[in-house]
């Protein structure tokens, strides 16, 4: 009673009352008497106040100690008391109390059913109440014994206290307290100041540890960062090496081609699509990018993937433009227009079932063809129908490789830096990786 506030720890504050001469302790909402304190192995036995007369009388609720400071021993369990169950069934193992009507200890599953409400008690791991089902007497005495916990005094950090055979104390106006154990005596006092050379020494182990921690992690972060800029590196080099047995055309010969840009086919957010005439009369798609002052990953991953593909069912690759900001590509034209417009044209008409098998058995030729037929994997990222062009005869042609990453065909899983694809047509590992890793499979989400 005579030591001061910060000699311990708050939970831990002892309430001594001398007329029934008991020590109890309130924790969680309930007071329990202390019967016994062991400063050897740093245990306590405890009971429930509120179980120290008539069962019935009791509160009737859980009272959790505070995992933080208690930890029960392993001979003790913890048992469900059931109450206020219906008095039109059995129960088994029953009593009744006054309020609190028909309850009982048994632990079955059925009861969890037949009984409203529940709590939970701690008792030795030899009780049985199957051996007792109509006997409280004997869960009386047993309760009022009470059980046994370990106090976690190792779990409460105070790196004030460093002199040997010191506990902790806990902060106080001016400074903090300190609890020293001497012979049978424990002496509390405080201290304003830690600049001594042990609290000096800790300081300094803690900075290097820090510091050695954040050096290495900064390494790490470095080191990760120059191999991801190698990485890119190569495939862009290996994706210009492509680019060298494409025809190349100049910015003016575009425009010749292009009439100047007169005739618009099709207008997205990379850019726009001009109808176009070679000089052998080949009519020609033209797609101009908007100007950009980046690397054109995206334009230079089009031309690429398209320079690798020979397939009935991908569009073909004819030249591209690649002078500064101006950079275009040429391919063939397809007269029908892309699968969205074709539908938008043809809506007011019922299209034949074997013309819609045909173009979905078309794509999906052509997806298989990027995965398995390619030297190189390509997995497209935006397969959705704007980018699906149809010929004279409806045969689709998979077109638009902004997206596309080219892979080894070994490769079952891809790693991507940024979010790919459409809204409504976009795998949801492309979103998020909680859902999966990314692979080829994501076209076939797409097509699907």
């Amino acid at each position: 009673e005579n030591r001061p506030e910060f000699c311990g720890n708050p939970f831990l504050r002892l309430n001594c009352n001398k007329s029934s001469n008991t020590t109890s302790l309130f924790i969680s909402g309930h007071t329990y008497t202390v019967l016994n304190i062991d400063t050897n192995t740093f245990t306590l036995r405890l009971s429930r106040q509120d179980f120290s007369g008539p069962f019935c009388s009791a509160s009737f609720s859980s009272a959790p100690l505070l995992p933080a400071l208690f930890q029960v021993l392993q001979s003790y369990k913890s048992l469900t008391v059931y109450y206020m169950c219906d008095s039109r069934r059995q129960i088994l193992g029953n009593f009744t109390c006054p309020v609190k009507g028909l309850g009982s200890v048994i632990q079955s599953s059925k009861n969890r059913k037949l009984c409203d409400k529940r709590f939970g008690v701690t008792v030795p791991t030899s009780f049985f109440p199957e051996e007792q089902v109509l006997n409280l007497t004997h869960l009386e005495t047993v309760m009022r014994k009470g059980f046994e916990v370990k106090l976690k005094l190792d779990k409460i950090p105070c790196p004030e206290c460093l002199s040997p055979g010191e506990n902790c104390g806990y902060p106080i106006s001016g400074g903090f307290g300190c609890c020293k154990l001497t012979g049978s005596r424990i002496l509390c006092g405080t201290r304003t100041s830690f600049e001594g050379s042990n609290s000096r020494s800790i300081v300094i182990t803690i900075g290097l540890v820090a510091g050695s921690i954040l050096t290495v992690f900064a390494v790490m972060v470095l080191a990760y960062l120059l191999n991801e800029r190698r990485v890119t590196k190569a495939v862009r080099f290996q994706n210009l090496e492509a680019l060298v047995t494409l025809r190349r055309y100049s910015y003016g010969e575009i425009k010749k081609i292009t009439k100047s840009f007169t005739e618009v086919v099709g207008q997205g957010g990379f850019g726009t699509v001009y109808k176009g005439k070679l000089r052998d009369g080949r009519k020609v798609a033209v797609k101009v990018l908007k100007d950009s002052k980046g690397n054109g990953e995206d334009f230079i991953n089009e031309v690429a993937s398209m320079s690798q593909t020979s397939h009935v069912n991908i569009v073909s690759l004819l030249g591209f433009c690649y002078e500064g900001s101006k950079r275009a590509i040429v391919y063939e034209f397809l007269e029908n227009g892309s699968l969205d417009q074709f539908i938008a044209r043809e809506k007011s008409q019922v299209i034949n079932v074997s013309t819609l098998y045909g173009i979905a058995l078309g794509v999906a030729r052509g997806l298989e063809y990027l995965h398995y037929g390619c030297k190189t994997r390509i997995v497209h990222f935006d397969i959705k129908p704007q980018n699906v062009l149809l010929d004279d005869n409806l045969r689709p042609k998979v077109s638009d490789f902004g997206l596309a990453k080219l892979c080894e065909k070994q490769e079952s899983v891809l790693s991507l830096l940024d979010r790919r694809g459409t809204i409504g047509y976009v795998a949801p590992e492309l979103v998020s990786r909680v859902y999966g890793n990314v692979s080829h499979k994501s076209d076939v989400y797409s097509y699907g």
